[in-house]
């Protein structure tokens, strides 16, 4: 039986009336989730779907869609778990289309429908069933991540590898309450969702409203919440605005991108939480993790190694390199293509990040694809974003390349800011950063009232250059210095 699953029964069993899912509109325990999961997977095999199909999930609920995953999983389709259809649409090869009332892509047909009559159980039992075991090398599902390249793609989980996962030390226990801020349509998402209900603990769903997740904490005492560093500001804004505190909450793991030590600064202040920091990928799984000294907290800090992995990086504090580690094919996840799994064979895996060790603790400073490359120097988008962050006034940043826009040596900076800003000042730290005057020619620095992120809380690069060019005409030219010395926010 497939491991999560199995998990569910035993804690329904222990406990019929502990939660499993809640959230603003949802209150599912172990016992309901078990017996909905249970109908599903029985609808399927009286339906007759031939076990190892593959399932497209066309499921704008994540509640139903979870659900309708894990009792794929259980009756043994293998469903792909994502919402971005049209970028991979040659990718996908789905040989049925698992639906419901509010689909995500409308002009896909379902082939089979979920709705609430088969939930309530009026079309199937709700007795779990037993399903054939699958082998080791059977696909488990197909998920989207944009992993090691920034670009959306499949990576496929297999059975074998997923069990070697999952018997790592469990994160969670059965009295935990684990709101995430993250999607749960990417790969880590999803895997998220399997390891808080393996361990028996409660999946508590957030909102778009931070407000409305502030009640939920509270009336929930949700006491560990996995978050990015934007999801997690747009948080403690509201806190400040509603004069509220989350005493509940104890752990907070930050993953997703770099934070600075402001962020930190804050955090302490505003909750009596244990700090935590994660670093891996889709295809790696865990690379590093540990917890957060607000005292002594240095950017770019992502935890201690994880003993499993062995990493290999040349890289210095003053002279950052791509951090590399050995390819272990039993941990290493395969990319998906038309029907196939693809793994890498080469005997190392290079991640996209560059960063350096000390002792066993990882540092990052960014990508090794974002950079500024200025006479054969590279600085990371993320170091020059720092460098501009101190400013006085400015609330957020982003930077891209002006590549598509004209100029292969330029940047484009956007800032969010509370007020005046001196956009000067923003061209002499990068001057300073880069150690180089004629650098400030090549910078586009813009306003903007968001910085756009994904999920997982990384800037989206090209919604960055969007912007920019939707308002390029007024800042079409370099900001020199003997420009306005302020401006005012967007």
């Amino acid at each position: 039986m497939f491991d999560v699953i199995e998990s569910i029964q035993s804690m329904a069993a222990r406990n019929r009336l502990a939660p499993a899912l809640i959230g603003s509109n949802i209150y599912l325990t172990y016992e309901d989730l078990l017996d909905k999961v249970a109908r599903v997977s029985n609808y399927l095999a009286d339906r007759k779907v031939p076990r190892r199909s593959k399932v497209y999930l066309n499921i704008s609920d994540p509640n139903l869609r979870l659900i309708v995953a894990l009792a794929s999983l259980h009756y043994g389709l293998m469903p792909f778990i994502l919402l971005e259809l049209g970028n991979i649409r040659d990718e996908i090869d789905y040989d049925f289309v698992i639906g419901s009332p509010r689909p995500h892509a409308p002009d896909v047909p379902a082939d089979i429908t979920i709705d609430q009559a088969l939930l309530d159980g009026k079309l199937a039992d709700g007795r779990l069933r037993e399903f054939p075991p699958l082998v080791d090398d059977d696909i488990l599902f197909v998920a989207t991540t944009t992993g090691t390249t920034g670009r959306r793609k499949l990576v496929a989980q297999i059975n074998g590898p997923w069990v070697q996962r999952n018997s790592e030390p469990l994160r969670y226990a059965p009295d935990d309450r684990v709101m995430f801020t993250i999607g749960d349509v990417a790969l880590y998402g999803f895997t998220l969702s399997c390891q808080i209900l393996r361990a028996g603990a409660a999946i508590v769903r957030k909102t778009t409203n931070m407000a409305e997740n502030l009640k939920l904490i509270s009336k929930y005492s949700v006491n560990k919440m996995v978050t990015t560093p934007s999801a997690l500001e747009r948080l403690m804004d509201n806190m400040d605005q509603l004069g509220v505190r989350c005493p509940t909450v104890k752990q907070i793991s930050i993953t997703g991108s770099l934070f600075h030590g402001s962020l930190v600064a804050r955090l302490a202040k505003s909750f009596t939480a244990q700090l935590r920091v994660a670093y891996g990928s889709s295809e790696v799984g865990r690379v590093s993790e540990g917890a957060i000294n607000p005292d002594a907290f240095k950017v770019g800090y992502v935890g201690e190694l994880w003993p499993a992995l062995k990493v290999i990086s040349t890289g210095t504090e003053a002279a950052p390199a791509q951090i590399t580690v050995i390819n272990d094919k039993t941990r290493i996840n395969s990319y998906y293509s038309k029907g196939k799994t693809v793994r890498d064979e080469q005997s190392f895996y290079a991640l996209p990040d560059l960063g350096y060790l000390d002792g066993y603790s990882l540092y990052l400073v960014g990508r090794d694809d974002e950079v500024f490359n200025i006479s054969g120097n590279k600085f990371a988008f993320s170091t020059i974003e720092g460098a501009v962050r101190g400013l006085p006034g400015v609330r957020d940043v982003a930077v891209g390349s002006a590549a598509t826009v004209g100029d292969p040596l330029g940047l484009i900076i956007a800032i969010v800011s509370d007020g005046m800003i001196d956009m000067s000042a923003a061209v002499e730290r990068v001057v300073k950063l880069v150690r180089l005057r004629t650098v400030e020619k090549h910078l586009r620095i813009f306003r903007i009232p968001e910085i756009v992120r994904n999920d997982m809380g990384k800037i989206d690069r090209k919604a960055l250059v969007d912007a920019y060019a939707a308002q390029r005409k007024p800042f079409d030219q370099a900001v020199p210095p003997a420009m306005s010395r302020t401006v005012g926010h967007a």
